[in-house]
């Protein structure tokens, strides 16, 4: 007496094979976070510093997902930030949010005392692809700047 018929044992192991390895496929032609969202820190003026992201078609960045902070600089903090506008989306993971899907650049004011002329800024942000609604991890980037 057979139990299994191998026919079916075959069909049943190839749907198996493409629940399991198909999405992992799927994955694999996502872009590497560094290369979906673009960092680069520069300072623009004595009291300014611009964070540009360059966000990859078909992928956007949370508005308030992103966060800096100054770091290894006595006499150096953040006074304000000014966000362009983003575009309103109905995520399915955090419901109504204000995204960016292109170049974006965010204004940080800093208030500095004399002499203080290095810093670190730490850029935190997080960001989806857009198609597939695949969310990455939130990241952190650091960048050494060296205030005139």
């Amino acid at each position: 007496m057979r139990i299994f018929n191998p026919v079916i044992t075959r069909i049943l192991a190839g749907l198996l094979g493409v629940a399991l390895f198909g999405g992992v496929h799927a994955q694999d032609d996502l872009l590497d976070p560094e290369k979906a969202f673009r960092v680069q820190v520069h300072q623009k003026d004595a009291q300014t510093v611009v964070a540009r992201f360059d966000v990859a078609k078909d992928y956007y960045l949370y508005k308030d997902r992103m966060r800096f902070s100054v770091k290894d600089a006595p006499g150096v903090t953040i006074q304000s930030i000014k966000y362009p506008a983003g575009i309103v989306k109905q995520d399915p993971n955090f419901g109504k949010v204000e995204v960016f899907k292109s170049t974006v650049e965010v204004e940080l004011l800093l208030k500095r005392t004399a002499g203080s002329n290095k810093m670190t800024l730490l850029t935190d942000y997080q960001g989806c692809e857009e198609k597939r609604g695949v969310c990455y991890m939130p990241m952190q980037k650091s960048a050494a700047l060296t205030l005139r």
